[in-house]
This record gives structure tokens, C-alpha cells and sequence, in this order.
């Protein structure tokens, strides 16, 4: 069963919050620095030690394999917290 995953990663800050919402905070200053990316869950990607299998199934895999040692913040409009 496929799912989509929306994150809001701010790569020079390392930081990261998951959202509801792909268009969360268009137009607001906060944002500006968030990249929001949507996937589609299983998402194949290159086997490695994390993550042997190479298939990307849950919210946890994608942590593994695309924040590794970026910090997870709480999503600052709790109306988009996935």
C-alpha cells in the first residue's frame, strides 16, 4: 500500500518537522528557510548498512537514510502535525 510522507527540512540548520500539509507556510517569513518534500512510501533507494533492504517503507526508514544527524522540531502549526 502506498502512502505519502511530507517533511519540511531546513538543510543549513539541520533541522526537520513533519507536516500534513505540502504548502505549509507559503508565503510566511518562518518557512523561507524549510524545503518541503513529498514522497511516496516504499521509495527504493541504494541498499547501505541502515538500511539493507533499500526499500524506504516507513517514517522511521526515511529518518534513517535522509536526516541522519538532523534534529526532528515539532511542527510550529499544531492544525499540520503529521
Amino acid at each position: 500500500m502506498k502512502k505519502t510522507l511530507t517533511i519540511h527540512h531546513n538543510a543549513e540548520k539541520r533541522r526537520y518537522f513533519f507536516s500534513t500539509d505540502h504548502c505549509q507556510g507559503v508565503g510566511k517569513s518562518y518557512y523561507e528557510s524549510f524545503v518541503p518534500i513529498t514522497v511516496t512510501l516504499p521509495l527504493a533507494v541504494v541498499p547501505r548498512p541502515s538500511l539493507p533492504s533499500g526499500l524506504v517503507k516507513t517514517k522511521a526508514d526515511y529518518v534513517r537514510v535522509f536526516c541522519k544527524g538532523d534534529t526532528e522540531i515539532e511542527n510550529p502549526e499544531a492544525g499540520y502535525q503529521a
